[in-house]
């Protein structure tokens, strides 16, 4: 992970996680009526932001945070029908405990299973067990109501204390369900799951309805408020869902050519730009096949991660770039030669010992060299400076990829400099 993407998660988490105080300051201490705080803008608040999130989950085919959505606008409405429109408490608990137990495991399950989208087969099953814990949220309150459902009067299933009115089982539940949210899903952007247990936490925040922190009059408030920000939360992570399929080279995990060209806008002058290149990376894929190409792609660019000189972008294929913003020209043309010699001092292994060495690759091609092969990947590399003779980005990038492909004719597994 480079600096700038650290930093710009960091800031985004941190900045969803500091709205939770300040919104539990502001629902306690925020000066409102009792009418007010029943009014039907107010309560209808979380709904509008819960189906503004459904459709930008939808537009951008994150089919996990539209199911999430979709129940937690049902939890938001169950409970504000049960202990502001009835004022039944004991109605009101019942939910909140099935709520609190659901919530988290659908959370986890839908955040760890690969997103497959919404109008398919996929989306359908997931659709029909989300409408499942819906109508046992709808329906086993009442059925409990009438003496169907027993045993939960227990220290598991009360509150836990009257500040968090909420039953420990839940509690229990929601921390397993921030563990596990935070084992990332490596199909997904690393904020995602961390995102959907801050949701998670604004939607038990406004669950905890009849705590002593705040007056009973101040319940729909509560509830509106806290869950406007889980939706705001959900919302959050589809754009940033968005913004990494954008920009981010799912393979490499490395900024993409949209980002590149974004990167190039922002340069000034004096700016260095490096492109490398993977020798002989046809004959890999040839050879072993385009799972190990793969696999040779994500080893290079653990390396160009680590750069300290500049930033790494994958422009296509086997190729990427080294924006390196500046610094003594010489200096990081040692530090290239520097990362060429790391990698090519790394040998590659093509398959590891707990791995069957099986012949044939899924294609039905035998493979050409035995299963316990490693092998050496070096790389070429050209650099460019921006000065007069090269102004603009695009000329400075040129002017690499001609010293990439003088170092490709000199022989491979060097480093060359524009002229």
């Amino acid at each position: 992970m480079t600096g700038l993407a650290f930093a710009r998660r960091s800031a985004l988490l941190l900045s969803v996680w500091l709205l939770l105080p300040v919104l539990w300051l502001m629902l306690a201490w925020l000066p409102v009526t009792a009418a007010g705080a029943r009014s039907l803008p107010l309560r209808i608040l979380p709904h509008g932001l819960f189906l503004l999130t459904a459709v930008l989950g939808g537009v951008f085919r994150q089919g996990r945070v539209v199911f999430i959505t979709l129940l937690m606008s049902v939890t938001t409405l169950l409970a504000d029908v049960a202990f502001h429109r009835y004022a039944d408490a004991e109605w009101g608990q019942s939910i909140v405990l099935l709520a609190t137990l659901y919530l988290p495991a659908i959370t986890v399950i839908l955040y760890h299973l690969r997103e497959q989208g919404l109008w398919n087969m996929h989306g359908v099953l997931r659709l029909v067990s989300v409408a499942s814990v819906v109508l046992v949220l709808m329906l086993l309150p009442l059925m409990q109501k009438h003496g169907v459902v027993q045993g939960t009067g227990t220290v598991w299933w009360r509150a836990f204390s009257p500040a968090v009115h909420l039953p420990l089982v839940g509690l229990i539940g929601l921390v397993a369900g921030l563990f596990l949210l935070a084992l990332r899903n490596p199909h997904e952007s690393p904020v995602l799951g961390p995102l959907l247990g801050v949701s998670l936490v604004y939607t038990f925040a406004g669950l905890n309805i009849r705590s002593t922190v705040w007056s009973l009059d101040r319940g729909p408030l509560v509830l509106a408020g806290f869950m406007s920000g889980a939706a705001v939360v959900l919302a959050i992570a589809v754009l940033e869902s968005a913004w990494r399929v954008a920009h981010i080279d799912e393979l490499t995990e490395l900024p993409g050519r949209r980002a590149l060209r974004y990167r190039l806008s922002q340069l000034g002058s004096g700016y260095m730009l490096a492109m490398v290149d993977i020798d002989h990376f046809k004959k890999v894929n040839d050879t072993y096949g385009h799972e190990t190409g793969d696999q040779v792609l994500r080893f290079l660019a653990s390396f160009l991660r680590s750069f300290s000189e500049g930033t790494a972008f994958r422009s296509g294929g086997e190729e990427f770039v080294l924006v390196c913003p500046h610094g003594p020209f010489s200096e990081v043309v040692d530090a290239l030669d520097e990362l060429r010699e790391r990698i090519a001092a790394r040998p590659f292994v093509i398959r590891g010992k707990d791995r069957p060495a099986d012949l044939k690759e899924k294609s039905g091609k035998v493979r050409k060299k035995a299963a316990s092969d490693s092998i050496t990947v070096t790389v070429s590399i050209g650099v460019a400076m921006q000065d007069a003779h090269h102004a603009t980005p695009d000329e400075v990038l040129d002017a690499a990829d001609k010293a990439l492909y003088l170092a490709k004719r000199q022989g491979r597994n060097r480093v060359r400099t524009a002229r």
